[in-house]
Protein backbone atom coordinates (compact mmCIF):
# COMPACT_ATOMS: atom_id res chain seq x y z
CA UNK A 1 0.00 0.00 0.00
CA UNK A 2 1.25 3.47 -0.81
CA UNK A 3 -0.05 6.90 0.11
CA UNK A 4 0.64 10.46 -0.94
CA UNK A 5 -1.22 13.76 -0.70
CA UNK A 6 -0.40 14.55 -4.34
CA UNK A 7 -2.37 13.08 -7.25
CA UNK A 8 0.62 13.58 -9.55
CA UNK A 9 2.89 11.53 -7.25
CA UNK A 10 0.31 8.75 -7.11
CA UNK A 11 0.12 8.84 -10.91
CA UNK A 12 3.93 8.46 -11.12
CA UNK A 13 3.76 5.56 -8.66
CA UNK A 14 1.01 3.93 -10.71
CA UNK A 15 3.14 4.21 -13.88
CA UNK A 16 6.07 2.51 -12.14
CA UNK A 17 3.80 -0.21 -10.79
CA UNK A 18 2.49 -0.83 -14.31
CA UNK A 19 6.06 -0.94 -15.73
CA UNK A 20 7.15 -3.42 -13.06
CA UNK A 21 3.92 -5.41 -13.36
CA UNK A 22 3.01 -5.00 -9.67
CA UNK A 23 -0.60 -5.99 -9.14
CA UNK A 24 -1.00 -6.23 -5.37
CA UNK A 25 -0.39 -2.59 -4.40
CA UNK A 26 -3.14 -0.13 -3.48
CA UNK A 27 -2.53 3.61 -3.68
CA UNK A 28 -4.37 6.06 -1.43
CA UNK A 29 -4.71 9.83 -1.71
CA UNK A 30 -4.09 10.99 1.88
CA UNK A 31 -1.72 12.94 4.09
CA UNK A 32 -0.13 12.16 7.47
CA UNK A 33 -3.40 12.99 9.27
CA UNK A 34 -6.08 11.54 6.97
CA UNK A 35 -4.37 8.24 6.10
CA UNK A 36 -5.30 6.62 9.41
CA UNK A 37 -9.04 6.92 8.76
CA UNK A 38 -8.61 5.05 5.47
CA UNK A 39 -6.79 2.00 6.85
CA UNK A 40 -8.32 -1.22 8.08
CA UNK A 41 -5.19 -3.40 8.03
CA UNK A 42 -2.12 -3.87 10.17
CA UNK A 43 1.38 -3.90 8.71
CA UNK A 44 4.81 -5.43 9.26
CA UNK A 45 6.45 -2.17 8.15
CA UNK A 46 5.26 1.40 7.89
CA UNK A 47 7.70 3.65 6.06
CA UNK A 48 7.98 7.37 5.43
CA UNK A 49 10.47 8.45 2.77
CA UNK A 50 11.64 12.07 2.45
CA UNK A 51 8.62 13.20 4.46
CA UNK A 52 9.93 13.85 7.96
CA UNK A 53 11.76 17.06 6.98
CA UNK A 54 8.40 18.64 6.11
CA UNK A 55 6.87 17.79 9.50
CA UNK A 56 7.07 19.60 12.80
CA UNK A 57 8.11 17.64 15.90
CA UNK A 58 4.42 17.58 16.92
CA UNK A 59 3.43 16.07 13.57
CA UNK A 60 6.21 13.47 13.86
CA UNK A 61 4.94 12.59 17.32
CA UNK A 62 1.37 12.17 16.01
CA UNK A 63 2.59 10.12 13.02
CA UNK A 64 4.50 7.69 15.24
CA UNK A 65 1.57 7.43 17.67
CA UNK A 66 -0.92 6.67 14.88
CA UNK A 67 1.42 4.34 13.00
CA UNK A 68 2.03 2.29 16.16
CA UNK A 69 -1.68 1.43 16.21
CA UNK A 70 -1.40 -0.18 12.76
CA UNK A 71 1.69 -2.33 13.33
CA UNK A 72 1.69 -6.08 13.66
CA UNK A 73 3.19 -7.49 16.86
CA UNK A 74 6.80 -7.29 15.68
CA UNK A 75 6.21 -4.49 13.18
CA UNK A 76 8.59 -1.59 12.63
CA UNK A 77 8.34 2.02 11.53
CA UNK A 78 11.13 3.10 9.18
CA UNK A 79 11.81 6.79 8.57
CA UNK A 80 14.01 7.33 5.52
CA UNK A 81 16.13 10.33 4.58
CA UNK A 82 15.92 12.50 7.67
CA UNK A 83 18.15 15.57 7.44
CA UNK A 84 20.73 15.69 10.24
CA UNK A 85 21.22 19.32 11.37
CA UNK A 86 24.71 18.52 12.63
CA UNK A 87 25.89 17.55 9.14
CA UNK A 88 23.67 19.43 6.70
CA UNK A 89 25.29 22.81 7.35
CA UNK A 90 28.73 21.29 6.79
CA UNK A 91 27.55 19.67 3.56
CA UNK A 92 26.14 22.99 2.31
CA UNK A 93 29.52 24.70 2.62
CA UNK A 94 31.33 21.84 0.91
CA UNK A 95 32.93 20.18 3.94
CA UNK A 96 32.58 16.69 2.43
CA UNK A 97 33.89 17.75 -0.98
CA UNK A 98 37.25 16.50 -2.19
CA UNK A 99 38.10 20.12 -3.10
CA UNK A 100 37.23 21.56 0.31
CA UNK A 101 39.22 24.67 1.22
CA UNK A 102 38.34 26.47 4.43
CA UNK A 103 39.04 29.95 3.10
CA UNK A 104 36.68 29.35 0.16
CA UNK A 105 33.80 28.46 2.48
CA UNK A 106 33.68 31.73 4.42
CA UNK A 107 31.64 33.60 1.76
CA UNK A 108 29.23 30.63 1.57
CA UNK A 109 28.79 30.63 5.34
CA UNK A 110 28.09 34.38 5.37
CA UNK A 111 25.60 34.08 2.51
CA UNK A 112 23.94 31.12 4.22
CA UNK A 113 23.36 33.08 7.42
CA UNK A 114 22.05 36.04 5.42
CA UNK A 115 19.55 33.77 3.60
CA UNK A 116 18.37 32.19 6.85
CA UNK A 117 17.82 35.54 8.56
CA UNK A 118 16.04 36.85 5.46
CA UNK A 119 13.77 33.77 5.39
CA UNK A 120 12.94 34.18 9.08
CA UNK A 121 12.06 37.85 8.59
CA UNK A 122 9.85 37.00 5.59
CA UNK A 123 8.23 34.09 7.49
CA UNK A 124 9.41 31.55 4.90
CA UNK A 125 11.13 28.17 5.29
CA UNK A 126 14.82 28.54 6.01
CA UNK A 127 15.74 26.03 3.35
CA UNK A 128 14.00 24.64 0.31
CA UNK A 129 14.95 21.11 1.36
CA UNK A 130 12.87 21.32 4.54
CA UNK A 131 13.66 21.18 8.24
CA UNK A 132 16.31 19.09 9.87
CA UNK A 133 15.66 16.92 12.91
CA UNK A 134 18.28 15.66 15.31
CA UNK A 135 18.47 11.89 15.84
CA UNK A 136 18.06 12.67 19.53
CA UNK A 137 14.68 14.34 18.89
CA UNK A 138 13.44 11.37 16.86
CA UNK A 139 14.68 9.00 19.59
CA UNK A 140 12.96 11.01 22.34
CA UNK A 141 9.64 10.92 20.45
CA UNK A 142 10.01 7.21 19.66
CA UNK A 143 10.84 6.34 23.29
CA UNK A 144 7.74 8.23 24.44
CA UNK A 145 5.66 5.78 22.39
CA UNK A 146 7.50 2.64 23.53
CA UNK A 147 9.94 2.28 20.63
CA UNK A 148 13.67 1.82 20.57
CA UNK A 149 15.57 3.37 17.69
CA UNK A 150 18.39 2.44 15.40
CA UNK A 151 19.91 5.21 13.27
CA UNK A 152 21.60 4.31 10.00
CA UNK A 153 23.63 6.74 7.92
CA UNK A 154 22.47 7.23 4.33
CA UNK A 155 24.69 5.64 1.69
CA UNK A 156 24.10 8.51 -0.72
CA UNK A 157 23.96 11.73 1.29
CA UNK A 158 26.40 12.55 4.07
CA UNK A 159 23.84 14.73 5.83
CA UNK A 160 20.90 12.27 5.87
CA UNK A 161 20.10 9.31 8.05
CA UNK A 162 17.39 6.68 8.39
CA UNK A 163 15.74 5.57 11.63
CA UNK A 164 14.24 2.17 12.37
CA UNK A 165 11.72 2.15 15.23
CA UNK A 166 11.11 -1.21 16.89
CA UNK A 167 8.72 -1.89 19.73
CA UNK A 168 10.74 -1.94 22.94
CA UNK A 169 9.51 -5.21 24.47
CA UNK A 170 11.72 -4.72 27.53
CA UNK A 171 10.22 -1.31 28.38
CA UNK A 172 7.43 -2.60 30.67
CA UNK A 173 9.98 -4.66 32.60
CA UNK A 174 12.26 -1.62 33.06
CA UNK A 175 9.31 0.47 34.25
CA UNK A 176 8.34 -2.22 36.78
CA UNK A 177 11.93 -2.46 37.99
CA UNK A 178 12.11 1.33 38.41
CA UNK A 179 8.84 1.36 40.34
CA UNK A 180 9.99 -1.51 42.55
CA UNK A 181 13.29 0.27 43.22
CA UNK A 182 11.36 3.45 44.12
CA UNK A 183 9.16 1.50 46.52
CA UNK A 184 12.19 -0.19 48.11
CA UNK A 185 14.02 3.08 48.59
CA UNK A 186 10.95 4.84 50.05
CA UNK A 187 10.31 1.88 52.41
CA UNK A 188 13.85 1.95 53.78
CA UNK A 189 13.99 5.74 54.14
CA UNK A 190 10.87 6.03 56.32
Amino acid sequence: MGADFSNSMLFEAEKKMWQQNYKNVDLILADDETIWDKLNLSFDRITATEVIQYMTPEQIDAFIQHASNYLNEEGKIVLFDIIDPRLYSLWKVGWFSQNFRFWKTLPRVGMGYFKQISAILKNRPRDIIGDSHSPYLIEKIANKHGFKTEHVKSMYYEYRYHTILSKDIMRPLRICEALAEGLRSSYFTT
